[in-house]
C-alpha cells in the first residue's frame, strides 16, 4: 500500500524490502527517504536505524528515517527518536498525512547531531518564541544582554 501511495506522489525509484534490519548493507546506492515498519514484537528494526546512523560511509547516513507503526505508545516514539528516526507515523496511514510529511522534510531539512552516544537528526523541532509575557532574549547582541545582568 504505501508503494502505491509514494508511486501516486510521483516517486521514481522505489526500493521495498521485507527486512528493514538490512538496511545498513544496502551501500550501493543511496536514499532519499527510508520508511520502516515497526510492530509491537519487532522492535529490533529500531536497532536497524541505529546501525545506519553509526555507518559513518553509509549514503543514507543522513537520510530521514520515518517510523510506521499502529504500535504507538510513548515508549515507542522515544526508541525511535533514540534510534535516529525522524518521524513516527501512526497506522493505518493516510495518503494525506504522509504526502504531508514528506513535503516537511523537503522544505525544512533538520540539522543532525553528532555525539558518542547519538547520531541522528536534531530533535529540537518547534519554535515557540519565548515564554509568555517575555521579552525574546535572542534577539540583538548577546553581550548587551550580559552587560544588562551585570
Amino acid at each position: 500500500m504505501l508503494v502505491a501511495m509514494l508511486g501516486g506522489f510521483g516517486l521514481r525509484r522505489v526500493q521495498r524490502s521485507r527486512y528493514p534490519s538490512q538496511i545498513p548493507l544496502w551501500t550501493e546506492q543511496g536514499f532519499d527517504l527510508i520508511f520502516v515498519g515497526v510492530t509491537a514484537i519487532n522492535l529490533h528494526e529500531l536497532d536497524s536505524i541505529s546501525a545506519l546512523r553509526r555507518s559513518v560511509d553509509h549514503p543514507s547516513r543522513t537520510a530521514p528515517v520515518v517510523v510506521m507503526s499502529s504500535y504507538t505508545p510513548r515508549s515507542l516514539i522515544e526508541r525511535a527518536r533514540e534510534a535516529g528516526a525522524t518521524f513516527v507515523l501512526s497506522k493505518p496511514l493516510q495518503a494525506r498525512t504522509v504526502f504531508d510529511r514528506i513535503l516537511w522534510l523537503a522544505k525544512t531539512p533538520r540539522e543532525f547531531v553528532d555525539m558518542d552516544a547519538y547520531f541522528g537528526p536534531d530533535r529540537r523541532m518547534r519554535d515557540d518564541g519565548p515564554p509568555l509575557g517575555e521579552a525574546d532574549r535572542r534577539a540583538g547582541d548577546p553581550l548587551d544582554h550580559a552587560a544588562a545582568i551585570r
